[in-house]
């Protein structure tokens, strides 16, 4: 008896010694725990809060001021009766000054007619590597165009590399043109010199010699 007794003390003992221990290691712990979830608490708070501030204006305070007939003013010095009102900011738009407007224009003139594309653009005469007789050496361009020619966009069209026109003009005529081979260019452009569509041709002019 007296065996068992001492037995069930000493265990007794221990279970005692062994939670008193833990209980002590989990309250050296808990201040540490508590000041880390209080600072992450404070961060997180103070970082909404300025934040808050930043995405809002400060409110604009009038005070209302009622009439003996009813009339409705308003003004930013209180009065014994005034009613105090929190107006927030009326949001704005930046004006647009005079030499931001000439720089819009600027940027994009003709921006809609140098956006038009042009499907078809050929030389139909003379045909190209086509071959013809001509006494006098007269010849006659004549161009297709769809859609129609833009405003503030013309042809030019050159021979040899030789500007001969810039126009409106579909149909050009080339006086006294030199028997032999030629080639023909004519170009689309914008009213900044940018070409636009460009059309090519060849030919062969024959003219009769005279005989002295």
């Amino acid at each position: 008896m007296f065996s068992s007794a001492q037995g069930f003390l000493q265990t007794l003992f221990f279970v005692k010694t062994t939670i008193a221990k833990t209980a002590k290691i989990f309250l050296s712990l808990v201040p540490g725990l508590v000041i880390s979830v209080s600072l992450y608490s404070s961060t997180a708070l103070a970082q909404e809060s300025t934040d808050n501030s930043k995405q809002k204006d400060p409110l604009t305070t009038v005070y209302k001021n009622v009439g003996p007939d009813g009339s409705i003013t308003f003004s930013d010095q209180p009065s014994g009766q005034s009613e105090t009102l929190l107006i927030e900011p009326v949001p704005t738009v930046p004006a647009l000054t005079p030499e931001k407007i000439l720089k819009s224009k600027k940027a994009t003139p003709n921006s809609q007619a140098d956006a038009i594309g042009y499907d078809t653009f050929n030389i139909l005469s003379p045909a190209d590597q086509s071959a013809f007789n001509s006494g006098s050496g007269d010849l006659s361009v004549l161009m297709e165009i769809s859609p129609a020619l833009a405003s503030g966009h013309q042809i030019e069209l050159r021979m040899d590399q030789k500007l001969i026109d810039r126009g409106k003009e579909l149909q050009v005529s080339i006086p006294n043109v030199d028997r032999g081979t030629h080639s023909l260019q004519a170009r689309i452009v914008s009213s900044s010199g940018e070409i636009l569509k460009e059309a090519n041709s060849s030919f062969t002019m024959h003219r009769p010699s005279v005989q002295r």
